[in-house]
């Protein structure tokens, strides 16, 4: 429970959407646990071990979210400042084209549609 407290405390209003159906999984299954009669499950280990690997996906998830939050808006600087030359701002919104279709590939598509249309 301190991993998912733990991650829950570095998400950000910015990027919250691109982790949300993976927060909402995670959820879930701590929902599920509270129904286990702790010392009577027969599937006991077996649950642990899954809320293990969610919790862990959760955490890793997370932190890739804030990855790419902060490249982006990182270069968001960069756009705004460049010379007003077709080179230089395609070469800019090139780099934060890459960083959105990486993410399509490590979030819910549904997920990263939401945080394109922030990111507008």
């Amino acid at each position: 429970m301190a991993k998912y407290n733990r991650t829950k405390a570095l998400i950000r209003p910015e990027f919250d959407c691109l982790i949300r159906s993976c927060q909402h999984a995670t959820e879930k299954s701590l929902q599920q646990g509270l129904a286990l009669i702790w010392d009577k499950s027969p599937n006991l280990e077996s649950y642990v071990q899954d809320l293990s690997r969610q919790v862990s996906d959760f955490l890793e998830k997370t932190t890739l979210a804030h990855d790419y939050y902060t490249a982006v808006y990182d270069l968001l600087p960069a756009l705004e400042s460049c010379p007003y030359q077709y080179e230089s701002f395609s070469e800019r919104m090139s780099q934060i084209q890459v960083l959105t279709e990486n993410s399509v590939g490590t979030f819910d598509k549904v997920d990263v549609q939401i945080w394109i249309n922030k990111l507008n």
